[in-house]
């Protein structure tokens, strides 16, 4: 039996999860008082992501399926020029917002996975978290994420 549609990567599966998440996961965690657990998870999957991921100089980064936006935020944050690649517009208003709240910018594409827009070898980190699992055959968006990462990059 073919698996579900939102293995695959509908774009209306994830409009309609971004149009009904709760309303507390809509928004950014914080770095100072971390209330849920969830956030400090993302928090400290962040800073090990932060201590193996080096740039020299100015950091061109990309999230692959970035939700929220809640890991670009962090390394916005930090100084690097952060791409934000969402296949829901509701996800990227959502990242947006956050962004605008933390006075932060970024560069959003609407676009899928497997055909990102982008040229090749392009960004200095190309970095993605729960995202694979939704494609069935999950070798044409590894192929995009090497063919857009610059060589030697993260």
């Amino acid at each position: 039996m073919k698996q579900e549609r939102w293995r695959s990567g509908s774009v209306e599966v994830f409009e309609d999860y971004w149009r009904n998440i709760e309303n507390h996961q809509r928004t950014r965690y914080s770095e100072g008082d971390i209330p849920r657990y969830d956030e400090y998870t993302l928090y400290l999957f962040n800073t090990l992501v932060e201590e193996f991921v080096r740039c020299d100089g100015p950091c061109l980064a990309v999230e692959l399926g970035c939700g929220r936006g809640d890991t670009s935020l962090f390394f916005a944050k930090r100084g690097w020029q952060m791409v934000l690649l969402e296949i829901s517009q509701l996800a990227l208003d959502i990242a947006k917002r956050n962004f605008l709240e933390e006075d932060v910018s970024c560069l959003q594409v609407r676009a899928e996975l497997d055909r990102a827009p982008f040229d090749e070898s392009k960004f200095d980190v190309v970095m993605s978290f729960g995202v694979l699992e939704h494609f069935e055959e999950p070798v044409q968006p590894l192929r995009e994420m090497v063919r857009i990462l610059k060589p030697g990059g993260n």
